[in-house]
This record gives C-alpha cells, sequence and structure tokens, in this order.
C-alpha cells in the first residue's frame, strides 16, 4: 500500500485549550441549565446517511484557529464527552466564528446565541452550495444524542 501514516503531536495552544474545554463543558451542561456567557453553540443534525452526525459549534475562539485544526478539536471533545462510539457516527464537525455561521444562513442571534430549542434548518449548505434542504437538526444545548 502506498499509503503513509502521520502521527499527530501537535500540542494545544492556550486558545485551543481553551475552545476545547468550553465545547466540552456546553456538551456536557443540562439544557435545563441557561449557558454561561460567552459558552459556545453546538448545533447537531443527522447526516446524509443513517447513524451519520454533522456538528457545528460556534464560537469566536475559532478565530484565528485553522479549519481543520477547529475540526480536529470539535472531535476530540465529542470524543472525550461522549466516547469513540459516539465520535465515529460523526462526518463533518465545523467550527464557526460568529460571523462565518451567520454568513452560512445558521440561526445565530445578534448577540451570537441560538435561538432556543432551534437548529439551523434552511441553512444553506456548507460552502455556500445551492439548493439548500431543509435540515432535521436540533440545538445541542447539553442533551444527550441519539
Amino acid at each position: 500500500m502506498a499509503i503513509r501514516k502521520l502521527e499527530s503531536t501537535k500540542a494545544l495552544t492556550p486558545r485551543e485549550a481553551k475552545l476545547k474545554a468550553s465545547i466540552e463543558s456546553e456538551i456536557r451542561r443540562p439544557e435545563s441549565r441557561p449557558p454561561p456567557g460567552g459558552a459556545p453553540v453546538v448545533f447537531v443534525e443527522d447526516g446524509s446517511f443513517p447513524k451519520t452526525k454533522h456538528y457545528y459549534v460556534v464560537s469566536d475562539l475559532c478565530a484565528g484557529i485553522d479549519t481543520d485544526r477547529r475540526s480536529e478539536i470539535l472531535l476530540d471533545a465529542i470524543e472525550e464527552t461522549q466516547g469513540k462510539e459516539a465520535v465515529l457516527e460523526v462526518t463533518l464537525a465545523i467550527g464557526l466564528t460568529r460571523h462565518e455561521a451567520k454568513e452560512m444562513g445558521l440561526p445565530i442571534d445578534r448577540d451570537g446565541n441560538a435561538p432556543r430549542g432551534r437548529g439551523p434548518r434552511g441553512a444553506a449548505r456548507p460552502h455556500g452550495r445551492p439548493g439548500a434542504r431543509k435540515r432535521n437538526c436540533r440545538n445541542v444545548g447539553m442533551t444527550k444524542t441519539r
């Protein structure tokens, strides 16, 4: 096989560690408790195939972090909070700033929060692809995913 294996040994920067900790805290937060100020907004939607999930995290801590690194941090946070089985169902993991989330069409208000109990229904597809479909989404808030 002509494939070479890469080993990632890159340590988290302080900003990346703060982002990961805030995502983990938000995933664990009971939905009945209000989010603390500055908490990320975590969206999850069912993927195109059975037993697949798409995650979107909106946090201004994402600013200045490479998009690939944001995805790695989100996947690590999901694995840490929900286990290896849950992370294996994730087919899309995107970290966004509030500005990027608004451009993508996620339902973020002017304070950077998602309306309670709503997900990105009817949001534009990632990368602004035409033909956006209605999404079966929910704001995770600290509820257990299916």
